[in-house]
């Protein structure tokens, strides 16, 4: 993927189009063992697909075949996609990813062994969900945490995390620099009601995938919500870094005073004036329009996208909402573009108070980068019916781009192909149901959230089983063939 986070591949990167995405096949399907959520994005090096599982288990998979070539135990549930580092003739040489506990790892690829682990930040609940961005010998690093979750006990002293990004170097993974989203270190705030010891400020997570601005020397980042008061200025908030230092350029913030974390609405570590969860996190996109501007693309849990201009310390250009907005998003993991279009998966599963009157949006939308303006509109019926789990037609995961079609996986666990043109639905399957994997292990899909469809060459590759928030769990990886 491009280091602007586009999302897209381009046709030297796969056969499949909006001509023939209708004769996608299943080629064969994957089974997890024992799991029950499967977050991983696989990644693609040359014919081998590279992923993990829950309980810290790293898969090199044939991508044509679906055997298992090798497999690597770590010791952490790993939730975010494995990052290929390549040798000067472009052959992959290492994998790097981050854990649940918020461990960043190098693998050697000819030894396969683990050579250097560290922990970038050392608060107990430091946390990596987005991928990292390998760029020029660094990997860059979004660190979030688990506090959010930590703090729906009434006896923990909510909340001291400030989120971060860190720079580390991928020979000796020594860090670089590193930089927190809330510049302040936390102090006591008084005590909740039952007597316990509040810290703040504290939240502004970075649980999202950084953007690189090569001609400008930036790096992008997306922050989430405060966990705790005082409120600052760069929770909810877009935040351009100095690429080399890792200092604070400027910070667009969208929505202020936004104080929440999971106690809320009623436990003793719920924030006075609770605020919405607003947080961005899907990752910003960079374009460079054809008149020599560029724009900074960036979807919010709340249904807004927002495009700001990266010459002018993100001012805003234009704001929009093709979404209803909830906890769940809105915009909730990732969205996709050509440079002209922007294509925006909604979720849509749940929604805020204030917005509660209006229809849900669940499905694809499509903007025009430049202005904001709709391009078209694809809102997926609810077919859930009586199901006994949260389901949802809204797409959560985020959306991939392929010349002429967009692909996104719902909530309900169906993975759909969308014409890029008009957001005609040209291709569906339903991934939740029973199904023999390739590796002899019988599975079961689900919701499909977070991990987004990967294409290359004549695949299609969809992760589905996603047991959090009420949604389905399943253990499934499938790969789609372009048929002859």
């Amino acid at each position: 993927m491009r280091p602007e986070n586009w999302r897209a591949v381009d046709r030297d990167q796969t056969s499949i189009n909006a001509d023939n995405a209708t004769n996608l096949k299943l080629q064969w399907a994957f089974a997890f063992p024992g799991s029950t959520r499967v977050r991983v994005q696989p990644t693609i090096a040359g014919n081998v697909l590279y992923t993990a599982d829950q309980f810290g288990t790293v898969y090199a998979i044939d991508a044509s075949k679906g055997c298992t070539l090798w497999t690597l135990q770590s010791d952490k549930e790993i939730r975010s996609p494995l990052i290929v580092g390549t040798n000067p003739a472009g052959a992959p040489e290492a994998l790097y990813f981050g854990d649940i506990a918020g461990q960043v790892h190098a693998v050697d690829l000819a030894t396969r062994r683990i050579v250097w682990s560290v922990r970038p930040d050392s608060h107990p609940q430091a946390t990596i969900t987005g991928a990292m961005r390998l760029h020029e010998g660094r990997l860059y690093v979004p660190i979030s945490s688990l506090e959010v979750v930590a703090a729906m006990n009434g006896t923990y002293s909510c909340c001291s995390f400030r989120g971060a990004v860190a720079a580390i170097d991928i020979k000796t993974g020594a860090t670089v620099w590193k930089t927190h989203t809330i510049a302040e270190e936390p102090l006591a705030q008084g005590t909740n009601r039952t007597g316990v010891q509040l810290f703040g400020p504290s939240g502004a997570p970075v649980w999202s995938t950084p953007t690189i601005d090569r001609k400008r020397g930036r790096l992008y980042i997306g922050t989430g919500e405060n966990y705790s008061h005082p409120a600052t200025g760069t929770s909810d908030a877009i935040m351009a870094l100095d690429l080399g230092s890792g200092k604070v350029m400027w910070t667009y913030q969208a929505k202020a005073n936004d104080v929440w974390n999971a106690a809320c609405p009623s436990g003793p570590n719920c924030p006075a004036n609770t605020g919405p969860d607003f947080d961005f996190g899907a990752a910003p996109i960079l374009v460079e329009l054809s008149d020599g501007r560029a724009v900074i693309l960036a979807g919010q849990k709340s249904g807004h996208v927002y495009g700001l201009d990266p010459d002018n310390n993100g001012a805003l250009i234009w704001k929009t909402k093709p979404g209803r907005g909830g906890i769940m998003g809105g915009v909730h993991w990732g969205m996709a573009t050509d440079g002209k279009t922007l294509f925006v998966p909604i979720s849509d599963l749940s929604a805020y108070p204030n917005d509660s009157h209006l229809p849900a949006q669940s499905g694809m939308h499509a903007l025009d980068v430049a202005t904001g303006q709709a391009v078209w509109s694809t809102v997926l019926p609810n077919t859930c019916q009586d199901a006994a789990w949260r389901c949802s037609p809204g797409v959560s995961a985020a959306a991939t781009l392929a010349p002429g079609v967009v692909f996104g996986g719902s909530l309900d666990g169906s993975v759909r192909a969308f014409s890029a043109r008009d957001g005609t639905i040209l291709w569906t399957f339903d991934t939740n149901r029973q199904f023999k994997g390739i590796n002899g292990i019988s599975g079961s899909g689900g919701s499909i959230d977070s991990s987004g469809p990967v294409v290359a060459g004549r695949f299609v590759y969809v992760t589905s089983g996603y047991d959090k928030f009420g949604q389905k769990g399943g253990n499934l990886l499938f790969a789609f063939k372009l048929d002859n």
